[in-house]
């Protein structure tokens, strides 16, 4: 982080240091708009129940919404759908990104697509990492979508996870 004279723009709410009540929405929110720049939330909804987890990623989404990011990490979430959605207006109003990660979130491949449709602008979008996920081949593909769009596209890393007949674990359960 940077010296105390400067101001805070980058913000690491990764593992435990996430366990940030959920009564203090009001103040997160007042405190980190448009203040940050980089985000990392991976790992950040670890152990929480389902409904808990939604709700500490719609409080995040809320905070973060407007922001001019260049960096947003929200791996290991297992999202899913419903996290997915959640984050819809913090990835809409993002058109500065210039690296986002979205590693072993489960996303399936319709939410894929969603991905591709709620990022507004990736001019800038230098790194996209979007490996691990239940993306089949046609959530690949779509996210592949994503470099037509990248001119400045320098690493994209694209793999899934296959489970035909398998049922993926419960998007933000424990």
């Amino acid at each position: 982080m940077s010296h105390p004279a400067k101001a805070e723009t980058q913000g690491k709410f990764s593992k435990t240091e996430a366990l940030v009540p959920t009564s203090l929405e009001g103040t997160l929110t007042t405190s980190l708009k448009g203040q940050l720049t980089e985000v990392d939330l991976s790992y950040f909804i670890a152990s929480r129940l389902e409904e808990e987890a939604l709700e500490v990623m719609s409080m995040f989404s809320s905070a973060l919404e407007g922001s001019n990011l260049r960096y947003l990490n929200l791996s290991n979430n297992a999202l899913g759908e419903k996290g997915v959605r959640v984050f819809s207006e913090l990835l809409k109003s993002q058109s500065n990104l210039e690296e986002l990660y979205l590693l072993n979130d489960w996303i399936l491949e319709e939410v894929a697509q969603a991905v591709v449709e709620l990022i507004p602008s990736t001019k800038k979008l230098k790194i996209l990492h979007f490996h691990n996920n239940t993306t089949e081949d046609e959530g690949a593909i779509a996210i592949s979508q994503l470099l037509k769009k990248s001119p400045v596209s320098e690493n994209f890393r694209v793999t899934f996870k296959h489970y035909k007949n398998q049922n993926p674990p419960h998007s933000t359960s424990t």
